[in-house]
């Protein structure tokens, strides 16, 4: 079960009405709550079902929102007794404002829930949510906040941990800002142990006027300052790692960038002599049109409710990305690298795709060569071979040399590189055209 999923609809309906900050009167808020209940449901069909009910009234409202996440194990379903997350929502309306609160509804889930809690006389899930009406801007300022208890149990030798998190949120007109700092999670275990400690999410962007559940433009960061784990044979300690995710709207295009990185990451186990410290990188940006992309997405998510089985069909898939490549595409691989003892293996690579059909893609290679534009480069260089023969005495670093002779790769006084290039139809490895 995707858990980012779980936690995105916890936050999502715990902070019920965050959409509807268009509100300004009793009505208009309790409408404005409908409509996002309606599009949460829409937006996970076929990975959960989301309802309500509940009353509406001048100075107040209450509601009950239901959340059933399908296709979860059934062990897991077994243990926690429910596959269903059931939230109480309480809306207080003011003079040209409104403020919702909520919280678990009381049900076995959230009796259980107590029993590991660090402090059970608290809420588990606690989110307000406050509107107020910018007469000089004449739009609907929302801010809110949330909190997780911290929970925690120890039993037969095993002891689990994970210390309060918190975040806060904001909406104006179409632009959002979302940050979120997880507690400290800490597992013990007869075959192991695990810890993570600093990790926090921040995202702002843009949501696209068409539909609030796309956007034009955002900026994501996932980072966490400590990961380690350890059992009886080996250990690894990660620092600094972090997942980014952009999206930039320019024109009819849009660029979508995602990488990862960690400062430095550790291994130590019986099969390595010594312990290996390396840094990992990647950055890659796609070049897509937008409306094309917003199509795809929206025939991927009618398929997610209609026959979610068809999207296993890659003919079916295929045929959706029809629309994307026709109207050409890029991809930027701008880092791609490992880090050892002050040297690095990188590659890079530059990619632009005229527009194109899936049946040339398929049947009609050549043609499909002609709409190429590629730069790609890999670097090794000897200092990172030394680093590993050092490390890995049984290293053999022939199969390079094997690649030297088979014009892949060419060595220098720095190490070994390569280069390809795709340019009218021509394919050139290391400068030396390559027969088609």
């Amino acid at each position: 079960m995707n858990k980012v999923l779980v936690a995105g609809l916890v936050v999502a309906v715990g902070a019920a009405g965050y959409v509807g900050g268009v509100a300004v009167t009793a009505g208009k808020v309790d409408e404005a709550f409908a409509a996002q209940m309606d599009q949460l449901s829409v937006a996970y069909t076929g990975q959960a079902e989301v309802n309500y009910k509940g009353t509406s009234g001048m100075f107040s409202s209450d509601y009950q929102v239901s959340v059933k996440i399908l296709d979860l194990p059934e062990d897991l379903v077994a243990e926690i007794g429910t596959s269903e997350l059931l939230l109480d929502v309480n809306f207080k309306h003011g003079f040209l404002n409104s403020t919702s609160t909520s919280k678990l509804a009381d049900t076995q889930l959230r009796t259980d829930l107590k029993e590991i809690q660090a402090n059970n006389a608290e809420e588990f899930l606690t989110a307000e949510t406050r509107y107020s009406y910018d007469m000089g801007s004449e739009q609907v300022l929302v801010d809110g906040d949330f909190r997780l208890a911290a929970l925690g149990y120890a039993e037969a030798g095993e002891s689990f941990s994970l210390a309060a998190s918190s975040g806060t949120y904001s909406l104006k007109g179409d632009t959002f800002d979302i940050s979120m700092d997880v507690g400290e999670l800490k597992l013990d275990a007869n075959e192991g142990n695990m810890a993570l400690s600093g990790v926090s999410l921040t995202e702002s962007g843009t949501l696209y006027a068409d539909d609030p559940m796309m956007t034009t433009a955002f900026d994501l960061l996932i980072s966490a300052d400590t990961f380690s784990f350890k059992d009886a044979e080996r250990s690894m300690d990660v620092k600094g790692f972090n997942v980014t995710a952009d999206q930039k709207t320019e024109g009819d295009r849009t660029l979508i960038g995602v990488g990862y990185g960690a400062s430095e990451i550790q291994i130590q186990g019986p099969d390595i002599e010594e312990q290996v410290s390396f840094t990992p990188n990647m950055h890659m940006v796609f070049d897509v049109d937008f409306d094309a992309f917003y199509g795809l997405a929206k025939q991927v998510g009618e398929l997610q409710r209609t026959n979610p089985a068809q999207l296993e069909d890659p003919f079916v898939m295929m045929g959706m990305l029809g629309g994307l490549t026709g109207k050409g595409l890029g991809l930027e691989i701008d880092d791609l690298s490992i880090g050892l003892k002050g040297s690095k293996v990188s590659a890079t690579a530059d990619l632009d795709m005229q527009p194109f059909t899936m049946e040339e893609a398929m049947m009609q290679q050549q043609a499909l060569l002609q709409k190429v534009d590629l730069d790609a480069q890999l670097v090794i260089p000897t200092e990172l071979l030394d680093a590993i023969s050092a490390i890995d005495p049984e290293f053999d670093a022939s199969m390079l040399e094997i690649a030297v002779l088979q014009g892949m790769l060419v060595q220098d006084e720095q190490g070994y590189r390569g280069e390809l290039t795709v340019k009218d139809g021509q394919v050139v490895l290391n400068g030396t055209p390559l027969p088609l």
